[in-house]
C-alpha cells in the first residue's frame, strides 16, 4: 500500500472517530453574563455642591442607585480596610476619610449591591455596609429605600375609636407629611383615595429621613421604618408621649 493511500485511510478513520463521538454537554452557567458597571455621572446638588449620580448597568439593563460626594474606582487592594470583600465585582466612593462606598458581588445567581454611608451617618469608625439593591432574574429589585422619593404614599392606621391617614409627598426636595384623621373605621384601601375629604387635616409637618437607620422624624413624631416596596410600615412616636400609630402603606 502505497503511502498515499495509508494517510487517506488514516484520515477517514479520524474522520469516523470524530463523526461517532458522543456530543459534549454545553456547560451551564448560572453567573450573570457582565459583571456589573458602575457609571458616575456629575451632578449639581440643591446647596450647588458637585455630586455624582451612580448608575448600575448588568447587561442592556441600568437602574440609578445613589448620589455620593465622590465616586472613584476602589482599587482592589483598598477592599481589606474599607471592609469591602476581597470577592467583590466592583466598587466606587471616595478615597478618603468619612467617605461613602458602594460595591457590588455577585452570590450564586444573584447580583448584591451593598452601601455604606460616611461615619458621622453610621456611627462606626470605619465603612459598615447594608444590602440596598439585587438583579436577578433579568430584573433589578430595591431591598431598601434609597431617597426619601422611595417612602411617597399613603399610610392608613386604625385605632380603637379612629382612623388616621398619613400622606407623605415630596416638596422642594423636602419630605413632609399630612395627617388626616375621622372617627369609626378604615376606608376599603380601594375607596381611601375618594373618601380622604371626610378626613380632617392636620398640619403639614417637615420629615428627616434617615437612610441607614431608617428613621423618620419631624417636630411632632419620631419613628421607624419596616420598608418593603409598596408595602411598608411606619411606627410613629408622638414625641413626649406614649401615643403610637402604626401605620401600612396602601399606595
Amino acid at each position: 500500500m502505497s503511502p498515499r493511500t495509508v494517510l487517506w485511510a488514516c484520515l477517514g478513520i479520524w474522520v469516523c472517530l470524530s463523526a461517532c463521538k458522543p456530543d459534549t454537554p454545553a456547560k451551564q452557567s448560572n453567573a450573570i453574563d457582565r459583571a456589573a458597571l458602575f457609571v458616575c455621572e456629575p451632578i449639581r446638588r440643591a446647596d450647588g455642591e458637585l455630586a455624582f449620580a451612580v448608575y448600575t448597568q448588568v447587561a442592556d439593563s441600568k437602574m440609578k442607585l445613589l448620589d455620593l460626594a465622590r465616586c472613584e474606582i476602589v482599587p482592589p487592594a483598598d477592599y481589606a480596610k474599607l471592609n469591602i470583600p476581597v470577592e467583590a465585582d466592583a466598587a466606587v466612593g471616595g478615597l478618603q476619610a468619612e467617605s461613602e462606598y458602594l460595591y457590588a458581588r455577585q452570590q450564586a445567581d444573584t447580583l448584591y449591591y451593598y452601601y455604606a454611608p460616611d461615619s458621622a451617618q453610621s456611627d462606626s469608625p470605619t465603612p459598615s455596609y447594608i444590602r440596598i439593591a439585587a438583579f436577578y432574574g433579568g430584573q433589578f429589585k430595591l431591598l431598601h429605600p434609597l431617597s426619601p422619593y422611595d417612602l411617597v404614599g399613603l399610610y392608613a392606621c386604625q385605632r380603637p375609636d379612629s382612623a388616621y391617614v398619613l400622606s407623605l409627598q415630596m416638596q422642594a426636595e423636602q419630605l413632609v407629611g399630612q395627617l388626616f384623621v375621622r372617627p369609626g373605621k378604615l376606608p376599603s384601601p380601594d375607596a381611601l383615595q375618594q373618601e380622604l375629604s371626610s378626613f380632617s387635616p392636620q398640619p403639614v409637618e417637615v420629615f428627616d429621613f434617615q437612610m441607614y437607620k431608617l428613621r423618620l422624624e419631624s417636630s411632632l413624631f419620631v419613628g421607624r421604618i419596616s420598608w418593603q416596596a409598596q408595602r411598608s410600615t411606619l411606627q410613629l412616636n408622638r414625641r413626649g408621649t406614649s401615643l403610637g400609630f402604626k401605620f401600612e402603606q396602601v399606595h
